[in-house]
């Protein structure tokens, strides 16, 4: 236990003072849905909840700040923990206390566990969930425990309450005490009981009664629908693979594709130093896998299936996003953390594994880590570029959604999302309808429609909005305008009329 606490301080100084300051437009959104009073929602009830908690203790000693702040300490208090009880996790399934703390410190400082624990993510408080269900049921496997058992029921749905993908664990945590039924059926009990509980309460309070229309309500995602999730396609099995690569270090692919079409830059030598490192450990870790399995070493394939049984949900949903990976990778790095056990009792293993997971761990906190900290980055000074431009009666209109939930959290100015109101309507001119409504009631108040040029997106992304929105960008004719402002990348037209015989557009397929 000493060890672990000490992980978790160790852990704490990594996340708590280098908080970013250039926010993820998703933890905006969660900080705002929490200030507003919006406290539930059904994909991760568990996590705003704790959250407001946390906030209105914060308030109750005298702290009057924003709600993001405290939430961004409580993800790194989150992270941590989840680091040192991974650690104790991988102990329990045989590790050695080297290989452990290996396979806990590559996932701590993962890009995508270090980036999310330094920001707000509802997916830091399910992986430290999850890494306790994790050391409950290697607990399990040694003895039967009734204690261990309520927990391990109590921490599978307090992570699937937080993030619904953690639903996954169930059949892999289970699988390990198959033969205590027992304790597996206590589990089971307890978890039921709490996901019951809370789906059933939740759906009631916002008018669900009827069985079937509970279960669908609780099985359904609660944001709209955009047309890229939900769909098993075998094209999305690649982009899901870079994802997951990029999980670890996120610069390793792009990195290496300038390498490679520059190999003589010496500065491209210096940015493959981490992807090098990143590229050859994963390769050495692939062949110990193999020795391993090849001398008849099957346990391995528990970690190896209870990672790959993410896979096909995020390959259906939504495979271009690496956050989906940071649960998943605890059972990537605890089945590192097995297969180096031996290598690290070695002096060139454990300089080897260590010496490439430090420099992995300088090169993440280098490119990501350190700068987000220091610099609001182009959405900060957007939002600060756009509120001194815009007028209390104006409109905004943004066809991307990088900045809008910032400008309304930091500067209380809404802006129209074109893709969460797309998302929502699920039809084109029902959109296209409200949006002209609210562009005529707004300069009919004399305030100015703002919206952003066109021009100011590639043509890649403007093909992007309308496979996922069906505004096309002969939408755009609608709102035509003179140039008011520009700020960072993006120019700002003032819509001078709404040129409704320009008609819907017609969405490319």
């Amino acid at each position: 236990m000493r060890d672990a606490l000490l992980i978790f301080i160790t852990f704490l100084a990594f996340y708590i003072p280098f908080r970013s300051i250039d926010f993820d437009a998703n933890g905006v959104i969660e900080a705002a849905s929490l200030e507003s009073g919006r406290l539930f929602t059904r994909n991760h009830i568990a996590y705003r909840f704790a959250g407001s908690v946390v906030y209105r203790v914060a308030q109750l000693a005298g702290y009057s700040g924003r709600s993001i702040y405290i939430l961004q300490t409580l993800d790194g208090v989150c992270g941590a923990a989840g680091v040192a009880l991974a650690f104790l996790a991988f102990l329990q399934f045989g590790a050695s206390r080297r290989s452990a703390f290996a396979g806990a410190v590559l996932w701590g400082t993962s890009f995508i566990f270090w980036y999310f624990s330094t920001d707000v993510s509802y997916v830091v408080m399910a992986a430290a969930f999850a890494a306790a269900a994790l050391l409950c049921s290697g607990i399990l496997e040694k003895r039967a425990s009734i204690p261990a058992a309520l927990l391990l029921g109590l921490f599978l749905a307090l992570a699937t309450l937080t993030f619904q993908m953690a639903c996954f664990l169930f059949p892999v945590l289970l699988w390990i005490i198959r033969r205590r039924f027992r304790d597996a059926a206590l589990s089971v009990a307890v978890s039921a009981a709490m996901l019951g509980g809370s789906y059933l309460a939740l759906a009631i309070s916002e008018g669900h009664y009827a069985p079937m229309e509970i279960l669908r309500w609780a099985t359904t995602y609660g944001g709209g629908h955009a047309s890229e999730w939900g769909r098993l396609e075998a094209n999305r099995i690649p982009i899901a693979a870079s994802a997951a690569v990029r999980s670890f270090q996120f610069d390793a692919l792009a990195n290496l594709s300038e390498f490679l079409a520059n190999p003589f830059r010496k500065y491209l030598v210096r940015l493959m130093v981490g992807t090098m490192c990143y590229g050859v450990l994963a390769i050495a870790t692939f062949v110990g896998f193999a020795m391993h399995i090849r001398r008849g070493d099957f346990r391995l394939l528990w970690w190896a299936a209870s990672y790959l049984i993410f896979c096909p949900f995020i390959v259906w949903f939504s495979p271009t996003e690496s956050f989906w990976f940071l649960l998943p990778n605890l059972f990537l790095c605890g089945a590192f953390a097995l297969m180096w056990k031996a290598p690290l009792e070695r002096p060139n293993g454990f300089a080897f594994v260590f010496g490439t997971i430090a420099i992995m761990a300088s090169f993440t906190f280098t490119s990501w880590v350190w700068p987000k900290h220091i610099n609001s980055g182009t959405v900060g000074r957007k939002i600060d570029c756009i509120a001194n431009n815009v007028r209390p009666d104006d409109m905004v209109i943004a066809p991307d959604w990088f900045w809008p939930a910032s400008l309304s959290y930091f500067h209380e100015i809404k802006a129209l999302q074109i893709i969460d109101n797309a998302v929502s309507f699920n039809d084109h001119n029902k959109l296209l309808e409200y949006m002209t409504g609210e562009s005529r009631k707004t300069l009919q108040k004399g305030g100015r429609v703002l919206i952003v040029d066109p021009r100011s997106y590639s043509s890649e992304y403007l093909v992007w909005l309308s496979s996922q929105t069906s505004f096309v960008a002969a939408d755009f004719d609608r709102f035509s305008g003179k140039f008011a402002f520009q700020c960072e990348d993006s120019k700002f037209l003032n819509v001078t009329g709404l040129n409704e015989s320009a008609g819907p557009g017609k969405r490319s397929d």
